[in-house]
């Protein structure tokens, strides 16, 4: 809670008075390093760079918003220098920049916003891309969130760089440092949030390499990229001198320190593409998966066959699990879940059902494998809280041999739910409020929060913080799509997506009348253990009707999709219906994002997917406002400690 209240007043005393209204939210504020050299190279060189609760002050004082477009208003020289930016949250760790040019402004807002960027010409390359990778919170605080490698699994690859080194006239193009053996070994084990190269018979003899993985999302483009920072040690890597003088194997200090990359892949061989920049921009040298300064071509590692008890049960999860959740993906006998807190990918076959339960929950004998290979037995028990929104656990006990014994209730000493919102929701359901209600942020002075909804479109939620003693000084503005309430031993919960930034919040309330509440975060699992009535916050209702917000919030920084919470599960899933061209049932190479289309990006196993990455969903629950300051305490918590609301 000390990090929240902290993070509120830091932001409450830096903004102006009367400008409140344009700032930057919590998850964009830091500082961060951005290539400053236009081009990579052996001069390559970082500049580090601040966005503070209302301006960027190398480019100006936050202006005006227009969803994710930004005025930026810079008075330095004397004469006003006012410029548009588009601002996209990628990840916790990397902010994507777009804009006309930093060697162009404008005296007036109209002319200014006649070059905001536009997806064409982000797309065409014709606005300049500017990309931030974030090294400290503006408390000071140095952080690189650990974000889930989409890269998952162990593979084996070849390697070629495009260094420059190709002679016209003997033909040696691209011999020199490559690899041309599929003997290299890659994986994201035993982390999940790193990813090991072993580059093996290779021109330039052998090598091993580091990433931290920083985040992953789908370009306006349409391809998807990740971002990468080098954990450089400069005693165990060997120099190789190339034209360029910046790829993996160059010394590690004279690689990039952070990299870009775009990957794809081949759904008929389960081969996956990786291009390289030459520097830590999206952009240079870059065209696509198959086409960069560096590139890569993985072949995962098949895993052991299946114990023969597991490939022949003829146990199944209920139908009414089946399909594609936020981390999770059911079919048939096959759950596949992304455990984005442990940085683990569990395929878990199902073995025995308890017949004696309802249909709407069970409890499974479970054989599960990680994508790094590792097995054993345990028990899995599923419950339906709503058309679109379920919750599972694992049980404490694992064995090395199947043992029904495992589903035992003692199994289960406590309540760690596991809460998933349905990709493809079936039902929009409404939101728990109708109205306008408000509350006193506790143990903040002088902060106050508001939760409303709009009549006209019931699944939407909006929440903003404001001085209490002007209202107009709004510091934090929210969207929520409501998925579904349930209720657990007098207590409501309902799961929610965030719409302005990516993730998802489950709240819990206690209703005193029709009129008052009380509310608090629950964490992204519902956690049970949670008090409202004596933690939480009251929330009064004001009135009983909204008025509609546009639906296009001027207030509202878009983000786009990550990884850091798209579903990627690991390379060596046992996934049951992915098959060669020979008719073999093999492992998937890994499972799709979610994309524009509504449709799966590779293999017919996948249902069809949600317009982002990471998913949607609708909410309802019975206490109206609790959503509100439960959704900005738990949220800036969490996203400024780490740490869960207790």
């Amino acid at each position: 809670m000390a990090g929240l209240i902290a993070s509120l007043w830091l932001l409450a005393s830096i903004v102006t008075p009367g400008l409140g209204m344009c700032f930057f939210p919590t998850e964009f504020q830091g500082e961060y390093m951005t290539q400053s050299s236009s081009r990579g190279g052996v001069n390559l060189q970082y500049a580090p760079i601040s966005i503070l609760p209302e301006s960027i002050p190398v480019w100006g004082v936050c202006h005006r918003r227009f969803g994710n477009r930004v005025i930026l208003m810079d008075r330095t020289g004397g004469t006003n220098c006012i410029r548009c930016f588009e601002l996209t949250l990628r990840s916790l760790n990397v902010v994507q920049i777009h804009t006309e040019g930093l060697d162009k402004c404008y005296t007036t807002e109209e002319a200014a916003m006649a070059t905001c960027p536009t997806d064409e010409s982000i797309a065409t390359g014709k606005s300049r891309e500017i990309m931030l990778y974030k090294t400290k919170e503006l408390t000071g605080d140095p952080v690189v969130a650990q974000e889930y490698c989409p890269v998952n699994g162990r593979f084996v690859f070849t390697y070629s760089v495009n260094d420059g080194l190709a002679d016209d006239h003997v033909n040696v193009a691209e011999n020199v440092n490559e690899c041309h053996e599929p003997v290299s070994e890659l994986s994201n084990c035993p982390y999940g949030f790193g990813l090991g190269l072993r580059f093996k018979r290779c021109s330039f003899g052998e090598l091993e390499i580091n990433f931290q993985c920083l985040g992953d999302w789908i370009g306006h483009n349409g391809e998807r990229y990740m971002a990468l920072l080098d954990v450089q040690d400069t005693q165990s890597t060997t120099a190789v001198t190339t034209a360029g003088g910046v790829g993996i194997i160059n010394g590690a200090e004279r690689r990039p320190r952070y990299r870009c990359a775009v990957r794809v892949e081949d759904p008929e061989t389960g081969k996956m593409y990786v291009a390289l920049s030459s520097d830590s921009t999206c952009t240079n040298d870059l065209k696509s998966p198959k086409e960069g300064y560096e590139t890569l071509v993985l072949t995962s590692i098949p895993q052991p066959p299946l114990p023969f008890e597991v490939s022949t049960s003829s146990c199944r999860f209920p139908s009414w699990a089946h399909g594609q959740w936020q981390d999770a993906y059911v079919e048939d006998d096959t759950l596949i879940y992304k455990d984005l807190r442990n940085f683990k990918t569990y395929t878990l076959k199902c073995m025995v059902d308890d017949k004696t339960l309802p249909d709407d929950q069970g409890k499974f004998v479970v054989y599960a494998r990680t994508q790094c290979g590792d097995d054993f037995y345990t028990c899995l028990t599923v419950e339906k809280r709503g058309v679109n929104v379920m919750e599972f656990q694992l049980g404490a006990e694992t064995s090395a041999s199947y043992n029904q014994s495992l589903c035992q209730n003692e199994k289960f000493p406590q309540e760690t739910w596991v809460t998933q919102g349905r990709i493809t929701v079936f039902s929009e359901e409404a939101c728990p409020i109708s109205g306008e209600y408000t509350g006193v942020i506790p143990d903040a002075v002088g902060l106050c929060a508001k939760l409303y909804s709009d009549c006209r479109n019931p699944q939407r939620m909006f929440y903003s913080v404001s001085n209490c003693h002007n209202l107009s000084e709004v510091y934090e503005e929210r969207e929520y799509r409501c998925l579904g309430k349930f209720a657990d031993r007098g207590l409501t919960y309902t799961y929610t997506e965030r719409r302005d930034v990516l993730g998802y919040e489950c709240f819990v309330g206690v209703i005193i009348n029709d009129g008052e509440l009380f509310i608090k975060e629950a964490g992204e699992h519902c956690q049970r253990d949670v008090e409202p009535l004596r933690m939480g916050m009251k929330v009064t209702r004001q009135a009983t009707c909204y008025a509609p917000r546009p639906s296009a919030k001027p207030n509202a920084i878009a983000t786009a999709a990550t990884s850091a919470t798209s579903f990627n599960p690991n390379t060596n899933a046992m996934h049951p219906s992915v098959v060669d061209s020979n008719g073999v049932h093999r492992p998937a190479s890994s499972l799709p994002p979610h994309n524009g289309n509504n449709q799966p990006t590779t293999i017919r196993t996948w249902k069809p997917a949600t317009d982002s990455p990471m998913g949607s969903s609708g909410y309802r629950s019975v206490f109206s406002s609790w959503l509100l300051l439960a959704a900005f305490m738990a949220v800036q918590l969490h996203r400024i400690t780490g740490l869960q609301v207790c």
